[in-house]
């Protein structure tokens, strides 16, 4: 059987591959128009990734992840707080 990407795995390609902040549903979007693989069989995949990278944003403090902006919430890579701001703050 073979080994899918977690949704965290994908939403973290996504970002680095853009190099922009991205809400969850640009992020499922990129990943199916790229044709990354995943065990996905629920009906909105971009949810699960939002709550994924929320719980990560919670629960682990070496999260990749940061929340940038709200309405519409979009997400970056923590790394990008060491160089130039990519996006708009909360």
């Amino acid at each position: 059987m073979p080994e899918f990407p977690s949704f965290l795995e994908i939403a973290e390609k996504a970002l680095n591959t853009t190099g922009k902040p991205m809400s969850t549903s640009e992020i499922w979007t990129l990943a199916k128009e790229m044709k990354w693989k995943t065990d996905s069989v629920g009906q909105t995949p971009w949810a699960t990734i939002a709550a994924q990278i929320y719980m990560s944003i919670k629960t682990n403090p070496r999260t990749p992840f940061r929340q940038v902006s709200k309405r519409p919430t979009r997400f970056a890579l923590t790394l990008w707080e060491d160089t130039s701001e990519r996006g708009t703050s909360v």
